[in-house]
């Protein structure tokens, strides 16, 4: 059996790449921001926190946007654990990614966008401490809820979400973690 992710298979990867480049990128950040809540915890947590709200500022002012570029450096000096890994690899891929969305010109950079946030969900979707199936539920939650505000206040393939799609967003939670279940070959010796 294979268990390598393919990006089709990933879920809602085709509905993500249909929404405008910022709100892919806010999609990105929630799902890192839920990560980060799970697996990381005081002042580290607070400095991915902090690198979260710097993602979505952005994300709501576009191209216009301008921003702190140590801002987003912030997270170079959390050491990474097992348990943090893929929290701090999804949150350091959309912060590629908002820096491609914000000086994107054409379509190779939002195929580029697009890439990078298939392999956030990836990094997720894999970790065997966060389950699937919620992982799953909440990504649909946030592509439906930002998909229809966007469309409420026609936002455009390159612009911002604006403060209206982010005002309409249920709370950031944290994923649930779970112990990753031992090979069953491990449970028998």
């Amino acid at each position: 059996m294979n268990d390598e992710v393919q990006p089709e298979n990933l879920p809602y990867a085709r509905e993500l790449t249909s929404l405008p480049i910022f709100a892919q990128t806010l999609v990105a950040c929630r799902l890192s921001r839920r990560a980060v809540l799970a697996n990381l915890d005081g002042i580290e947590s607070e400095i991915a926190q902090r690198v979260c709200d710097v993602i979505e500022s952005i994300t709501e002012k576009g191209k216009d946007a301008s921003y702190d570029e140590s801002a987003l450096n912030a997270l170079a000096g959390i050491r990474t654990t097992s348990k943090n890994k893929a929290a701090l690899t999804a949150l350091r891929l959309t912060i590629d990614a908002v820096r491609l969305a914000h000086c994107a010109t054409g379509y190779s950079s939002t195929e580029r966008v697009a890439a990078l946030m298939r392999q956030c969900i990836e990094t997720v979707w894999t970790d065997p401490h966060f389950a699937r199936m919620q992982v799953a539920i909440i990504l649909k939650g946030d592509i439906d809820q930002i998909k229809f505000a966007c469309a409420e206040v026609s936002i455009n393939i390159d612009q911002g979400v604006s403060d209206y799609v982010l005002s309409r967003l249920t709370p950031c939670h944290a994923l649930s973690v779970f112990e990753p279940r031992r090979p069953i070959e491990e449970e028998y010796r």
